[in-house]
């Protein structure tokens, strides 16, 4: 099966797609016998991969471009371009499918809802509607995502995170509790600003000698002078922003820290909770993170109302907790991950999903 993925995001590393999808296609031509799988950028982006990759600009529009595969895949939705192509796709009857990335999640349609309500009506609800099914990356996304009425898939996120086991023990751990937030600074879509209420109410309950917490990430100019500007507002010695880290770096990151926390109003699956559940570290999220079932199912962390009261009384529930049970919840995160999101495992998955679109199946 050759498969074409599009992607009209920046691939880079501070990007949750730009992350996965590179490494999604190495991990499926590598291990799959079945698929071939491309890349196709609406951007023209200074890149180099040991995989087929095109850029929009030089194929556009061809036919015989898009006759070569058997499949497309739209990483995301609202992009002018995906319409010009699933319009020539269907055309030549060529199945395509949509893979959100949380962006059919009800939040996330509540963000700028006039302009995406008139959009989707003029413009995507007829790309969605024509495709051959949507693909999620779990139960949870498509649980809390606007429904219609075309086919469901789900295809899980893997992780290739070549770091060896940073086996933690009970004796390690620091008096004080350490979170770690690494992820995009994004105040709207990360929930920053109900976090950044939490922590308020952490330190006026009279915690702030009992754990750190360490902001990690990248963001736009404007929320990151915001998130530091709140963190002196709130004026506690156990809250810092330290920018961006990656490969090594986030490692230390992780390894000096006990607990991750994130508390998303919506995501697709969060590459950065499987990192840092690779690395033993259990979660504090939200229900818009969408492991919901999976903290449920699987002791992987601590899952609280998306309201600053409650993410307050999450941290507090931690911090008097034992660092055993912190540590047998990390256990358990890693456990989870290896288990459930081996690349290994999770190729012959996708190969029986893509079959069943281009055969016109269902899940």
């Amino acid at each position: 099966m050759n498969i074409l993925n599009i992607v009209g995001n920046d691939i880079e590393l501070g990007n949750g797609i730009g992350r996965l999808i590179p490494e999604m296609i190495q991990m499926q031509n590598k291990y799959s016998e079945k698929i071939d799988s491309s890349l196709l950028l609406l951007k023209k982006q200074n890149i180099d991969f040991d995989f087929k990759y095109y850029f929009f600009d030089d194929v556009n529009l061809k036919p015989d471009f898009y006759r070569s595969f058997d499949l497309v895949i739209f990483h995301g939705v609202y992009f002018w371009d995906f319409l010009a192509i699933a319009s020539l796709l269907k055309k030549n009857k060529i199945p395509y499918c949509i893979k959100p990335h949380s962006s059919f999640m009800r939040i996330a349609q509540e963000k700028s809802w006039l302009k995406k309500t008139v959009a989707n009506f003029l413009f995507f609800d007829r790309f969605i509607n024509h495709s051959n099914g949507i693909i999620y990356t779990n139960k949870d996304e498509e649980v809390n995502s606007k429904f219609y009425g075309v086919k469901k898939f789900i295809e899980a996120n893997g992780i290739d995170f070549p770091y060896e086991d940073p086996v933690r023990d009970v004796n390690q751990y620091e008096k004080k509790k350490r979170f770690i937030y690494l992820s995009r600074i994004d105040f709207n879509h990360k929930g920053i600003d109900v976090l950044l209420e939490a922590l308020k109410i952490l330190h006026a309950r009279g915690f702030s000698d009992q754990y750190e917490f360490r902001f990690y990430g990248k963001g736009s100019l404007e929320d990151e002078r915001r998130l530091e500007q709140s963190l002196k507002g709130i004026g506690s010695p156990s809250l810092r922003f330290y920018g961006p880290c990656y490969g090594e770096e986030k490692i230390a990151a992780f390894k000096e820290s006990d607990v991750f926390v994130l508390t998303s109003r919506y995501e697709g699956f969060p590459m950065a909770l499987l990192e840092a559940m690779h690395q033993r570290l259990p979660c504090l999220v939200t229900p818009g993170t969408n492991i919901s079932e999976i903290v449920a199912n699987f002791d992987v962390g601590w899952l609280v109302d998306f309201k600053a009261e409650k993410i307050a009384d999450g941290f507090e529930k931690i911090i008097k907790e034992s660092h055993a049970q912190i540590l047998k919840k990390g256990e358990n995160a890693r456990a989870y991950v290896l288990n459930k999101h081996d690349w290994k495992t999770l190729i012959g998955e996708s190969e029986d999903t893509y079959q069943n679109i281009i055969q016109g199946g269902s899940s």
